[in-house]
């Protein structure tokens, strides 16, 4: 082989890759480019090698520098899709749709090129323009699981429920260890009201990822619904733990704990929302409901008062009306002390 020869270097580049030896497929389409710079496939091919080894910048760089020397390269679909990688990398996601368009326009079947238009829809939020690819990539390979996932995100958006639901479980069904696809899949089951197949649903995505919040809070609501009290405070609880601002886990804890008459658990809870959203006028009013529980009247009026401050036209129908049980219920003590 000629050392001098920027072909063979090429030539022995791409072998390098063929076999997955893409550091030592650099060094050769390094040397042949060094023999001849203005080569618009050694850098083409590079550019997809960096795509592949997670060095995006590199990647653009090489691929668009290519694409100038020889615009005929940009018709080469594998190209646009390495370029289209290398810019989800960036987070340029308007700018790698482009490239994706360009790869499903010149090799329609190609299932990846087809999976990631789909994905910079989604991801952009335009569910619309999102379903069409991804049921097409899934028809040209029916058999991965974050596509069914994503396609499952898209049609939820949709308002395509029923269609969703059936993306998540054949994700769940091809990776069992989906954590998210088992989340959406529970709140896909609690839409349908189906209840106990959500709690086993949220319970699997907690398994795989212990520190979700949302998905104990939503477990919790689940729990509510099938009316196992100790079980949703259990999961109110767990939720709060981690995610100590959330203010609509700490509401529903609260408001639990209230209904079930565990008013002196509750206080502490409101009195905790109420550190985090002081001009709440429900959070001060939930506050007087457990402390007229507890008999701690004085205080009840107080957080009523608060309430009724804050917000006179929301809380006159309920925060009067609880001050009028306040005494109804101050009333009916005094006449329990006199019969005793």
């Amino acid at each position: 082989m000629d050392p001098r020869s920027a072909y063979a270097h090429a030539l022995i580049g791409h072998s390098h890759t063929a076999l997955k030896e893409y550091q030592e497929a650099v060094k050769a389409y390094d040397h042949a480019l060094q023999l001849r710079p203005d080569w618009a496939y050694p850098r083409a091919e590079l550019g997809s090698i960096f795509s592949y080894l997670k060095k995006p910048q590199q990647a653009v760089e090489e691929l668009n520098r290519a694409f100038r020397i020889d615009p005929k390269l940009r018709n080469t679909a594998s190209y646009q899709r390495s370029l289209a990688s290398a810019l989800v990398q960036l987070g340029q996601t308007n700018e790698a749709l482009d490239a994706y368009k360009a790869a499903v326009q010149l090799d329609p079947k190609h299932a990846d090129s087809q999976y990631g238009l789909g994905w910079a829809f989604l991801t952009l939020e335009r569910y619309n323009e999102a379903e069409q690819p991804l049921r097409t990539a899934l028809r040209l390979k029916p058999d991965e699981a974050d596509w069914h996932y994503s396609l499952g995100l898209a049609l939820q958006q949709l308002g395509k429920t029923k269609e969703a639901r059936e993306q998540f479980e054949a994700c769940t069904k091809l990776k069992p260890d989906h954590a998210d696809a088992r989340y959406w899949l529970g709140l896909a089951y609690s839409n349908e009201n189906r209840f106990n197949e959500a709690a086993a649903e949220y319970s699997e995505a907690i398994k795989l990822r212990p520190d979700d919040a949302n998905a104990y809070f939503n477990l919790a609501l689940t729990f509510e619904k099938l009316q196992r009290d100790d079980d949703a405070l259990d999961a109110y609880r767990k939720s709060v733990d981690l995610s100590p601002s959330d203010a609509a886990a700490l509401a529903n804890l609260g408001t639990l704990l209230a209904t079930i008459g565990k008013y002196e658990d509750a206080i502490p809870i409101w009195r905790r929302l109420i550190e985090l959203r002081p001009t709440d006028e429900t959070a001060h009013q939930c506050l007087g409901w457990a402390l007229n529980g507890t008999g701690r009247f004085r205080e009840a009026i107080e957080a009523y008062e608060c309430a009724l401050r804050l917000k006179p036209d929301y809380a006159m129908g309920s925060a009067s009306a609880c001050l009028t049980g306040i005494f109804t219920n101050i009333k009916r003590r005094l006449k329990l002390n006199v019969k005793r």
